[in-house]
């Protein structure tokens, strides 16, 4: 019965456009939080499709983010192994922080550790989500002095040495152009990092990319 729920739930998310925004905030945030309390994957993934599908919605992210939406992706994306469910709150994570009156709250509450742990664990499709997240964030100017005190820059700086997504690196290069054009927060790309990287080695290594390695045999696709 709730995977029923859940399903028609989600084929709900993805055409509510439009709907008065009382019925979202009281109709599917309700049905939102339900499933987050469930421990079954199944229902999270359903939960966490929802969260994307209206995070995508520019009228409906101030009401996910009243919501409490912002606290619900963070524990899901603690509390999950699957690729699936950190996909998608990774998507809705990356929406929801082009709205500026959420990117406080959002570094308030952790978000920064959550990226920097689903760059070292994600998959690369996360993990660009998570870069494209970072640079939104960053781009607000009051802010760039919290993420820098939350590991922002330093988190790219060890992400950038094992990265080969060239979308991601070049992602890379606009959030450390929006820390260095700043007086307040320049001194941070010259910093070490956890792993005795700073902004200089990183840069370094964008400016020697050479494109991602070959793919091998096994990876081709067949003819």
């Amino acid at each position: 019965t709730r995977e029923l729920a859940a399903k028609t739930m989600i084929n709900l998310s993805r055409f509510i456009e439009g709907t008065p925004a009382e019925l979202l905030n009281n109709n599917v945030m309700q049905c939102i939080r339900a499933l987050s309390q469930y421990d079954e994957s199944g229902h999270l993934q359903f939960c966490a499709a929802a969260l994307e599908n209206l995070s995508c919605l520019q009228a409906a992210r101030p009401i996910l983010a009243s919501a409490g939406a912002i606290q619900i992706i963070k524990q899901l994306m603690h509390g999950s192994n699957s690729n699936t469910i950190i996909s998608s709150c990774s998507v809705a994570l990356c929406n929801m922080a082009l709205l500026k009156s959420c990117q406080k709250e959002m570094v308030q509450l952790g978000v920064i550790e959550v990226l920097g742990q689903m760059l070292l664990r994600g998959t690369d499709h996360t993990k660009l989500m998570c870069v494209v997240c970072l640079a939104n964030l960053s781009t607000h100017k009051e802010l760039r002095q919290s993420i820098e005190t939350r590991g922002g820059p330093q988190i790219l700086f060890n992400f950038i040495q094992v990265c080969h997504m060239e979308e991601s690196l070049k992602i890379c290069g606009r959030v450390f152009f929006n820390f260095a054009h700043d007086g307040q927060t320049r001194n941070s790309m010259v910093r070490e990092g956890d792993r005795g990287g700073n902004g200089i080695d990183a840069l370094v290594t964008l400016l020697r990319f050479q494109g991602p390695p070959p793919r091998t045999l096994e990876e081709d696709e067949p003819e």
